[in-house]
This record gives C-alpha cells, sequence and structure tokens, in this order.
C-alpha cells in the first residue's frame, strides 16, 4: 500500500479559517522586501528582519542567515542565500517564487506546502544547494522534492543525516532525481513500487543504511561521478546512463537483483572500478549494453566479480568492453552475448564458474586464467578456430591443484603465451587435441605441469616464441611460422616424446637447454621433420624409441649431443656442431649420423664412439677421441681442409676408422694435441678385399724402435682393423718428430716381435708401405744397424776341444749368430755352425750367454775365433774376436764394435 495523507495545513484551513484570515490579512497589507539582520534563527519573531516583521504573504523574504520556520507561514517570494541553511519545523507555503540555492532542511513537522489558493510552490534549487533532511526518525517524501528531472522540486544535492530515515514511497509511483550528491548517514529508502527508482546527477556517499526496495539507482550525470560506503555498497539495479564521464567506484559496489537488466550501460559514459570490485550476485538477469561501445575500466585491482548468473544483452547496437586492468571472474555460468562483450583484461574461471553459450571476444593482450583449484574441461571460454569470441590470447593456469582438460579432440588457438603456475597442470585429453601457441610457453611445474596424452603443440607465432621451464611434449610443430624465431629458452630442459617438425621459421637455441627425444609417444618411429629451416639446439638428449631427421634442414647443435639408448636416423640430413665452447658427442649409446660438421673453435669431445655415413665436414675445431673410436662409413666422405686446428684428436685410446666394402682409397684426418697440436693423418687405400683400417696417432719413441740408432722419428701409429683387405698406408709425420736425417730412414712395421718389417724409403715427411695384409704398429728409422753389445768373448782349451763363449748385453735387431774359427785374428775364416745360432730373445733390450764346442781345431796350433751378429733383414756383422793355443798358447780376446 501506498503512504497517504492529508496535508496538516488543509486540515488546519479547514477547521480554523477564521483564526487563519486574520494570520493573513496583516501579512497582505505588509508587502515589504525583507532580509534577515542575523540578530536570531527564528522566523517569526520581527526583530530578526530588517523590514521589524516577520515577511508574509505579500513580502519577499531573502534568507541571508540561518533561520528556524517554528510555525506554519506564508510568504509571497522567498530566497535562501548560498551557505545559508532555512530549517522548516512546519509548513511553509510560498506563494510566487521560492528559490534555494542553500540548504533547506526538513525537520520533524516541516513541510513545503503546495496547496491552498493561490497553490504553493515547490522550491526551485541552485546548483549548489542541499535538500537535508533532520527529522529525527521516518520522513515520507513531499513536495520539497518532486518528480521529473529538472526544475522546480529537482534538488541538486539531497542529504539524510543522522537518525533520519527517508521514504521515498509515493502515491504516483514516480522518480526522483537528485541532480547533484546523495548522502546518505541515516537511511535512505526507495519505493517499492514499478518507476519509484531514484537519479543521481553527482556523488554517491553512504555511510548509514540504503534500502533499495527492488528499485534502480540512474547515474546520469555528466561528469565523473563516485560511489562511496565503506564496507561495500549494494543496489538491485545500476544503471548508468552518462553522457560524458565515468561512474567510479571509491568502494566496492554488489549489484543483487536476479531479474531483468540487472546492471545497464546505456550511453558513452561507463564505469571506472578503479581498483575496487563490482559485484554481480544471484543467479538471474542480464547486463543491458545499448547505443554503441560501453567500457568498464579500472586501475589495477578492479574486478567484475560475477558471482552469479548473468547474461550480457543488446540494444541499439551496444557492445561491452572490460579494459585492461579489469579482472573479470566468475562462480557461474556467464553468457557474454553473441560478438557482444570483449575481454582486454583477465578473464578469471573459479570454482564452479564458466562460459555459457557465447564467449567473449579476447583483447591482445588479455588473459584467460583457470583459478578453480580443481579439475576443469575447458568448455566454450576457449573455443576452436583460430580467431574471434572464444579464441584467448594469453593463457593462465593458476591456483594449487587446478588441472585444466583441453578435450573434444580439436584444435585450440592461444594467440599469446600459455603459463602454467606452480602445482596446476595443463592436460591434452587425446592424441587427437591440438594447441596453437603463438606467444611463450612457461611452465613452472616441471613433469606435472603439462599432460601431453600423444597430442600436438604447435608454435606458430610470428615473432620470437620461448619455452621457459621444463616440459614433456609429444609432438611439436613449428608450422606457418614464417617470420618467427623459437628460442629453446634458458637452463631449460624440453622433452619430446614423439615428433619434431620444423617447416617455417627460425630457432634460438638458447643458453644452456637441452632437448630430450625420448620416442616415448606412439609406436614410433618418430621425426624432426620439416622444411630446409634450421632445427637449433643447446643440449640433444636420445632416450629411447627411433628418432629420424627427415627435415630438408640441419640439426645445429651449440651443446651436447647425448644418446642414452636411441637410434637416431639421420636420413641426409647433417647434423652441425657450432657452439663456443667444447662440446660432448657421447652417452650411454653410440650414434650413426649421416652427415657431422664441426663448426666451433673450442672442439668436440667423444664420450662414446660415432659413426659418420655421410660426410665428416671440419669447419673448425678438434674433435677430440678419448677412449672412443670415430667411424667413417663404407660410403663416408671428408670435407673441409684439415690441419691441427681441425682434425681427429687421438690422445687416449681412441682410433679413427674407415670401413672399406670394397677397394678404395680414404685418408683418416688424425692427429694429437700431446703438446703442440699436431695434425699426422694415415692414409689406406685398399688394393684387394675388404674391412675396416682404423689408427691413432702417439707423439713419441716407438718403444720397441731398436736403441742405439741415430736416424729417427718421435712418433708412430696404431692401426688395427677388421676384415681382410690388402693395403697401401701412407703416414705423414712433422719436420719436429725428426731426429738424424729422413734420408737414412725406412718405414717399419712391428708384427708384435722382432724383427721390424722394412717398407720404403721414408721422404721428408711421409712413409709408406704396399701390399700389406695385417695390421700392426708403424714409424720410421734408419735400417741396417745392429745395437747388439759383446760382455765378454773366450776360447779355452780342454781335453778334445775348444770351449767358446760369449755374452751379450743387448741384442736389439738381432735375430741369432754365425762363429767362425781361423788360423789368425785376420783369417782366413771358416763357419764352424751349419745354421744360425738363434737369438735367445730376438730384439731383446737385455743380454745372454752362449757358448759353442770346437772338437775340429788342430792340436799345438793357435786358433782364433770370431762371432758375428744377424739382424732381422738377414745381414751379418762381426762382434769381436779372441784366440787360444791348443797345448799351451795365449788366449786374446779382440771384441769388434762394427757400429
Amino acid at each position: 500500500m501506498k503512504n497517504s495523507r492529508t496535508p496538516f495545513h488543509v486540515i488546519l484551513i479547514v477547521a480554523c479559517s477564521a483564526v487563519l484570515a486574520m494570520m493573513l490579512a496583516p501579512q497582505i497589507a505588509q508587502a515589504a522586501a525583507c532580509t534577515t539582520n542575523g540578530a536570531g534563527t527564528n522566523w517569526n519573531t520581527g526583530a530578526n528582519w530588517d523590514c521589524g516583521h516577520a515577511p508574509g504573504t505579500g513580502d519577499s523574504a531573502t534568507v541571508a542567515h540561518d533561520m528556524i520556520l517554528n510555525d506554519y507561514w506564508w510568504a509571497k517570494d522567498v530566497t535562501v542565500n548560498s551557505g545559508i541553511t532555512l530549517t522548516l519545523k512546519k509548513g511553509f507555503h510560498v506563494e510566487s517564487s521560492f528559490s534555494v540555492n542553500g540548504t533547506l532542511a526538513l525537520d520533524d513537522g516541516g513541510y513545503v506546502d503546495t496547496s491552498g489558493s493561490p497553490a504553493g510552490l515547490k522550491p526551485t534549487y541552485g546548483s549548489s544547494s542541499t535538500l537535508t533532511y533532520v527529522k529525527p526518525g521516518t520522513y515520507n517524501i513531499s513536495d520539497e522534492w518532486g518528480s521529473g528531472t529538472s526544475g522546480a522540486g529537482v534538488p541538486y544535492n539531497v542529504e539524510i543525516a543522522t537518525g533520519s530515515t527517508l521514504d521515498l514511497v509515493d502515491a504516483a509511483s514516480v522518480a526522483r532525481t537528485a541532480q547533484g550528491n546523495v548522502t546518505i548517514i541515516g537511511t535512505l529508502v526507495l519505493g517499492n513500487d514499478s518507476g519509484e527508482d531514484l537519479n543521481v546527477g553527482g556523488n554517491w556517499s553512504n555511510s548509514g543504511t540504503f534500502t533499495p526496495n527492488g528499485r534502480a539507482v540512474f547515474f546520469n550525470g555528466a561528469g565523473t561521478q563516485t560511489i562511496t560506503k565503506s564496507g561495500g555498497e549494494t543496489f538491485n539495479y545500476l544503471v548508468i546512463d552518462k553522457s560524458a564521464g565515468s561512474l567510479q567506484l571509491s568502494d566496492n559496489v554488489t549489484v543483487n537483483a536476479s531479474s531483468g537488466n540487472v546492471l545497464q550501460l546505456l550511453n558513452s559514459g561507463g564505469i571506472d572500478l578503479n581498483g575496487k570490485t563490482l559485484t554481480l550476485a544471484n543467479d538471474g538477469g542480464n547486463l543491458l549494453v545499448s547505443g554503441g561501445v560501453r567500457t568498464i575500466t579500472g586501475s589495477a585491482g578492479s574486478t567484475v566479480d560475477f558471482t552469479g548468473s548473468k547474461t550480457v544483452n543488446a540494444a541499439s547496437s551496444g557492445t561491452l568492453v572490460f579494459d585492461t586492468n579489469v579482472l573479470v571472474k566468475i562462480s557461474k555460468g556467464v553468457n557474454f552475448g553473441s560478438s557482444l562483450s570483449t575481454i582486454n583484461g583477465t578473464l578469471q574461471i573459479e570454482a564452479n564458474g564458466w562460459v555459457n553459450t557465447n564467449a567473449p571476444t579476447y583483447g591482445s593482450a588479455s588473459t584467460l586464467k583457470y583459478n578453480t583449484g580443481g579439475s576443469y574441461s575447458v568448455a566454450t571460454e576457449w573455443g576452436t578456430g583460430t580467431s574471434g569470441p572464444g579464441v584467448p590470447a594469453n593463457v593462465q593456469v593458476s591456483n594449487s591443484s587446478t588441472n585444466v582438460s583441453l578435450g573434444g579432440g580439436v584444435t585450440r588457438t592461444a594467440t599469446g603465451n600459455i603459463t602454467i603456475d606452480a602445482n596446476t597442470t595443463l592436460t591434452l585429453a587425446s592424441s587427437s587435441d591440438k594447441i596453437y601457441v603463438k606467444g611463450n610457453w612457461t611452465n613452472n611445474n616441471g613433469s606435472s605441469g603439462f599432460v601431453h596424452n600423444s597430442g600436438t603443440v604447435r608454435f606458430n607465432g610470428t615473432s620470437t616464441q620461448t619455452l621457459v621451464g621444463d616440459t614433456t611434449f609429444c609432438n611439436v610443430e613449428r608450422i606457418d611460422a614464417t617470420g618467427s624465431t623459437f628460442d629453446w629458452g634458458n637452463s631449460t630442459t624440453t622433452t619430446i616424446a614423439g615428433t619434431f617438425t620444423v617447416e617455417s621459421g627460425t630457432q634460438n637455441a638458447g643458453s644452456g637447454t637441452t632437448v630430450i627425444f625420448t620416442g616415448a609417444c606412439g609406436a614410433g618411429p618418430h621425426e624432426i621433420g620439416g622444411g630446409s629451416n634450421a632445427k637449433r639446439f643447446v643440449h640433444i638428449t636420445l632416450a629411447s624409441g627411433t628418432l629420424q631427421h627427415t627435415g630438408a634442414g640441419n640439426i645445429n647443435v651449440t651443446g651436447n649431443w647425448i644418446n642414452n639408448g636411441a637410434t637416431f636416423d639421420g636420413s641426409t640430413r647433417t647434423v652441425a656442431f657450432n657452439g663456443s665452447t667444447e662440446q660432448t658427442i657421447g652417452g650411454t649409446s653410440s650414434t650413426t649420423f649421416n652427415n657431422l660438421t664441426l663448426s666451433n673453435s673450442a672442439g668436440a669431445s667423444l664420450g662414446n664412439s660415432q659413426t659418420v655415413n655421410g660426410t665428416l665436414t671440419l669447419s673448425n675445431g678438434r674433435v677430440t677421441l678419448n677412449g672412443y673410436d670415430f667411424t667413417f662409413g663404407a660410403s663416408a666422405s671428408l670435407s673441409g681442409t684439415p690441419g691441427s686446428s681441425k682434425m681427429l684428436a687421438t690422445n687416449g685410446t681412441g682410433k679413427a676408422c674407415k670401413v672399406f666394402s670394397t677397394t678404395g682409397s680414404f685418408t683418416l684426418p688424425i692427429g694429437e694435441t700431446t703438446g703442440t697440436a699436431e695434425y699426422s693423418p694415415a692414409a689406406f687405400s685398399v688394393t684387394a678385399g675388404s674391412g675396416t683400417a682404423c689408427a691413432r696417432v702417439v707423439d713419441a719413441d716407438h718403444p720397441n724402435r731398436t736403441t742405439g740408432i741415430s736416424d729417427y722419428i718421435t712418433r708412430y701409429w696404431v692401426v688395427s682393423g677388421s676384415g681382410s683387405p690388402t693395403y697401401d698406408p701412407t703416414f705423414t709425420f712433422l719436420a719436429a718428430d725428426v731426429v738424424g736425417s729422413t734420408g737414412n730412414m725406412h718405414g717399419k712395421k712391428w708384427n708384435g716381435s722382432y724383427p721390424w718389417q722394412e717398407l720404403s724409403a721414408a721422404t721428408a715427411t711421409t712413409f709408406s708401405g704396399a701390399g700389406l695384409t695385417s695390421f700392426s704398429d708403424f714409424t720410421a728409422f734408419k735400417s741396417g744397424q745392429l745395437a747388439v753389445l759383446l760382455e765378454l768373448f773366450e776360447a779355452e782349451a780342454a781335453s778334445n776341444h775348444v770351449l767358446v763363449t760369449w755374452e751379450t748385453v743387448n741384442e736389439r735387431e738381432n735375430l741369432g749368430f754365425h762363429l767362425y774359427r781361423g788360423p789368425a785374428s785376420e783369417g782366413p775364416w771358416t763357419r764352424l755352425n751349419d745354421s744360425l745360432i738363434p737369438s735367445q730373445s730376438p730384439g731383446s733390450p737385455w743380454g745372454y750367454r752362449y757358448s759353442f764346442q770346437d772338437f775340429a781345431a788342430a792340436w799345438g796350433e793357435p786358433a782364433f775365433y770370431r762371432v758375428d751378429a744377424v739382424d732381422f733383414q738377414g745381414r751379418s756383422q762381426p762382434l769381436g774376436i779372441t784366440g787360444v793355443a791348443l797345448g799351451g798358447g795365449v788366449r786374446l780376446w779382440l771384441p769388434l764394435l762394427a757400429r
């Protein structure tokens, strides 16, 4: 029911007409212009007016000092000056003009009387005026505040004082307008019938109580308007109909109606959240935008919180924009309208929240943030397609235990970055699910951050894209990425369990990053594929399975290559090692490369044996073999110009090997860095058969070289192999290796025991062999020289023979001995032994004792004996002469050192 009442002054006129006539008559007669003189505050006291009486019916009154109307009164013209307060405690009837430029205060019993004849006027309020309700208790709205949006009876500022309740219930069911500020210190109650809304042209400040009663509050001022309420203000319906400026929140605001257009933006002016929260509570109701682009802006911390389900509707081509700093939180289903809403800040999905039917359009810097704290299946908020509503820019998975699942066997695109926070997970539901990412990928939850389920992630941005944090992918693609750079990040480990495809864009290996290929995703084999673009990595680890390099471009590695159990199929492609510090090629398993290029002055170091079936290109740097072999396959070749800075360094037991499936020639580009880096290649020409030839070079004198020789080299080659090739080797040494003269040297082949096998004469820097069928060590030194030394050589007469004894100091190059007898020390000599007296240890550095019994010596005549050493080439050389006189002659020993 509406509140209704008969005005008090009507009752008074009817009941006391005689008395009123007496009161009115003198007022009409006076017709004076009266102004307060400041003597007092009682309107009805004449001494308080400069005209000497209280102004009445025919008088004009100017209130220049605070005044209180304590009795019912009529006046003709009334003006309340700016800064002055007129307080009504009784009815006040003004006939001609009623201007309030200061404050009109309505106390207990006070009201504006518009009845009678002539009818009383409603006040006309100046732009700085205030209508204040100070009556204790409840005050029902009257003619001091009429309907309409301007003119008489429409106040500027309205204030409800402490202890006062203003009830805007009206029988006419009309809206009220405050052209200026509304200040609630007491209580404001809106009407409870349709249409009894409140228009506010200024600021809203509530330190008391506001009861919206299901009505709307319209903010329609031209400039910035604010809402202030400590602890937060609540409206049932909030309407912003501003031609300019914005409605700015000084405190949080809640709109809680559950039907109709609960929040409306109808004009150019929008909402400035100002770091505060606007909550749309309770299920049901719409957010209406009309007449163009309507914007909700805000500084950092600004939030629109949908705690109830809502729908964005439009009229007259209206659209809604949530600006850059605005966080839109949804805890229920929200329908953003068909192409009606744009998120330029963040759309945050909370527990129980979802996008219903229509997704927003995401601005280029916006973020779709999953903050559910539990499992969530992606729905309308992240749809398919590559642009338009439902295609987010940045995506963030946040809040501990949030697990976001992308299912449906479709492709979803993020036009910006994807960020996975600590303790959260992003999951592809199946192998048919794909994510296209045009920005960076950051995973702060390690191996638990992303579950690929054999799905695919494609990085197809148009600028630099960076991986941050360790992630395991199944398939990774670089397709439709022309003009972009893919950066593996810094100190990041990326595991690719499936295929890596690069068809466009470039790659940056990053710093300290490792890419692990496990082959664990799908049946395999898996690929590094794509177009001619180089695939750039820092560290690569092959964990298991088979990885095929089917793409047209090279694999560029600036760090280490580690194979811990996988098979690498290089196809016809190249793996290039081009770092700036020494790189390791190793792991628990060896790798077979097609082409391998080293372009790193710091070189590479083997951690396991490696094979090249295509071309080894030594552009810069050495490969240090350590204890591992480097094998050239049957069809392998060598490119570049090897030398001391570009070679295979055989400092350890590792060898360079070449497979010969048929006849052919190959030079193993070996050297060593024992002291100075020195290049000492070994060339093999296989003339028959097939097999493998291996070599390593040692910067030292061969331990079995004959001592005492003046011409030799301090370098040797350890050659080994398999199969049954017939080969001609050529070995190259350096001038620094030569002791003496190479003109006196021959190549030498050590077959495991003395004698050395002699090869062709050495040149200034090489020596060669021909028709060899076995493998052993090779070096060069002077031939035909024995190093055998005698310690003792004597002959003693016995009863029927002469006992000849000799003892050596060493027997290098010695195969055995011949013993001769002659009548004089000059001969002539007769050999006593039928066959060679063999050395007890041919070529040994140690000496041995020998003896011979001569039964044919002539008794009574002197006998002389000569012993000759025979070398491995069959050449003999006298060592010494001794003599004895049978029957008492003089014994002598003449050692001969024929060296």
